[in-house]
């Protein structure tokens, strides 16, 4: 494999962000390349509506587990796989996923965003929901019916500190 043709940090991050968020569209659905100065590279990131363990389909509820080794795999284009298993690819995303893990993936930094997320939006939130109805309602793909918005942001919390581990 080449890696001079590819932007490699921009795929190690983009692995790193979707496997985090157990985005079950990565890779097959939502994935934007660009080529750009004579490689590919993924500056864009989107979609991630059916992430965070809130699908309840292809496992996406699951806090465990790799999308890119699911059973979803087999739609997934080839190159991601042979990235996945390239022994200096997979290295290279340990050291970076190890390093951010000290850092903006840590526990912490991870609960003080979405603590920090919540007390910003927590006004519109209560608005939209008071405007659309949908809190307590079973509303698909959605895995779980919860009863608050409260209630949504510790599933959040404590879903994202067991995928971290």
């Amino acid at each position: 494999m080449h890696f001079s043709r590819i932007d490699t940090t921009s795929f190690i991050d983009f692995i790193i962000l979707n496997e985090l968020s157990k985005n079950i569209d990565a890779y097959r659905l939502s994935s934007y390349l660009s080529y750009v100065n004579n490689q590919f590279t993924i500056s864009v990131i989107w979609d991630f509506d059916l992430s965070w363990g809130l699908a309840n389909y292809n496992d996406g509820f699951n806090h465990e587990n790799f999308i890119i080794e699911s059973d979803i795999k087999e739609y997934i284009p080839v190159f991601w796989q042979d990235l996945w298993n390239n022994e200096l690819f997979q290295n290279k995303l340990k050291k970076r996923y190890q390093k951010l893990r000290l850092e903006a993936l840590s526990e912490e930094a991870i609960e003080n965003n979405i603590n920090d997320i919540y007390k910003h939006i927590h006004p519109s939130a209560k608005e939209n929901f008071e405007r659309w109805e949908i809190i307590g309602k079973d509303i698909w793909p959605n895995k779980f019916n919860f009863k608050t918005y409260e209630e949504e942001i510790e599933y959040l919390t404590t879903w994202s500190s067991k995928r971290l581990k």
